[in-house]
């Protein structure tokens, strides 16, 4: 059977946001999860014919962003690979609309995750996001 879904709407206030909160943190003590892992940077790749994902490692504490760059917008990247590896650089399609941060990833994907040499020939879109 389908459970009934209530359609009203209703204002929360902040201390209704804390006993939340505070509710969450109960169920994960309790369950022994722990929260989410901090990351500096969310990585997808994908198959340009097919649009197929290509597993990854997560980013976690190897990325470390250009200082005072915490805000910035999901940038999109075009990779080709050959038999010999990475032909050219990263092409950038879509900006994080912060320089240092196209660059950045621009030489990350190149010279610290080595597109090139993990990925089987083809042509591949790249997202990173925060």
């Amino acid at each position: 059977g389908r459970l009934p879904v209530n359609r009203w709407k209703r204002t929360i206030s902040a201390t209704t946001l804390g006993s939340l909160e505070s509710v969450f943190s109960t169920i994960s003590s309790e369950t022994g999860r722990t929260g989410l892992v901090s990351r500096a940077a969310v990585l997808e790749i994908r198959e340009v014919g097919t649009g197929k994902l290509v597993p990854m490692p997560k980013l976690t504490g190897e990325v470390t962003l250009p200082a005072g760059q915490l805000e910035w917008q999901p940038a999109e990247f075009l990779v080709c690979v050959t038999a010999e590896g990475l032909l050219g650089r990263p092409v950038e399609t879509v900006s994080s609309d912060v320089e240092d941060v196209d660059a950045f990833f621009r030489d990350y994907l190149t010279n610290t995750l080595r597109l090139g040499e993990r990925l089987p020939p083809g042509m591949y879109r790249v997202v990173v996001g925060p």
